[in-house]
Parts: C-alpha cells; sequence; structure tokens
C-alpha cells in the first residue's frame, strides 16, 4: 500500500492510483489517512462482483497482482482473483518476479514482473514506461485466449471428476 502511494506522490500526477473494494483496515489502520493525503491515490470502495468489473477494468491499465498479506507464505503461492479478472478485461498485471505469479506471468509471456526491491524497480518501470511499451504489454494481455482467465461448467464438472478419481492413501496413519 506504501509502495502505491509512494508512486503516486513520486509521479506527481503522471500515475493514479485507483483502490477498489473493502479495505483491510487491521492491516492498513491509516489506510484512510493515507488516501485522503495522497494525491493521484483515489479509493472508489466496494463494488458489485462481477456486473462492475467491465467498467473497473476497462477505466485502469494495470492490474496491481502483488500481495503481501502473507509475505513468505500464502502470498508467493497464490495467483490473485484480481489478476484472473484483469485479464478478462485485457488489463496489464503487475506482480513480483520472485513468486508464483511472476512465474506464471513469465510462462504466459505477458505483464510486467518486477524485481526486489519494488521501492526502486517499481518507479524505474514507470520513469521508463513509453507509450509503445505499452502497447505491446496490452497485446499480450489481449492476444491471451480467454479461457485462461475463465472457466465454464463444463470445466468446473472435469476438474471435479479428476479430483473424485484421486486414489486416497490407504494408510491409516496417512491425514488429508
Amino acid at each position: 500500500f506504501q509502495l502505491l502511494a509512494d508512486l503516486a506522490t513520486r509521479s506527481k500526477g503522471a500515475v493514479k492510483i485507483v483502490i477498489r473494494g473493502r479495505p483491510a483496515l487491521d492491516q492498513i489502520p491509516d489506510f484512510y489517512n493515507v488516501i485522503s493525503s495522497t494525491p493521484g491515490m483515489h479509493f472508489a470502495g466496494a463494488y458489485k462482483y462481477p456486473e462492475e468489473l467491465p467498467d473497473i477494468y476497462r477505466d485502469v491499465h494495470f492490474t496491481w497482482a502483488v500481495d503481501f498479506y502473507e509475505e513468505g507464505g500464502n502470498s508467493s503461492l497464490l495467483l490473485p482473483n484480481r489478476l484472473y479478472e484483469g485479464g478478462l478485461f485485457n488489463t496489464v498485471p503487475i506482480a513480483l518476479k520472485s513468486v508464483v505469479t511472476g512465474h506464471f506471468l513469465d510462462q504466459l509471456k505477458i505483464g510486467v514482473a518486477l524485481d526486489e526491491p519494488l521501492y526502486k524497480s517499481l518507479p524505474l518501470f514507470f520513469d521508463t514506461l513509453t507509450a509503445d511499451h505499452y502497447s505491446v504489454l496490452e497485446e499480450g494481455v489481449a492476444k491471451t485466449p480467454q479461457s485462461q482467465w475463465h472457466h465454464d461448467k463444463r470445466d468446473c464438472q472435469s476438474l471435479v471428476s479428476y479430483l473424485t478419481s484421486l486414489q486416497l492413501p490407504t494408510n491409516e496413519n496417512a491425514h488429508v
């Protein structure tokens, strides 16, 4: 959160940060103070899911797919929902290169995977970003098959069928 606030401040209006949803005030107790005191940072509040997703993602260029909630644990292993949501609407994802989300973007050859420390690589990325480079990034996401981001009922049924076909260990000491 502070990285994004610093980026907005440092960019002097060139980068605008739009945050949607319900803030985790137990994790960011000064959320509203930072929002109100940071030019270029805007909190648009909760939204109706999935009805408002097209409008939300149409109004932004990037999806922040970096997660620090359980840093070193689940945050290193997850693919956040906003990654899939942004992908559906061809929004360029930004992730940390060293975690699963960064590896995922690398495999797809899309998005922006930044090195650590982010306090250096994030502003550097935006300082060197050109319209042509952004167009290439956006085109990469747009060329990604929608099936990467969206799964239908048949896909879900196939997954359930696969999972039910798996053999559980017969060892009585094994725990699931």
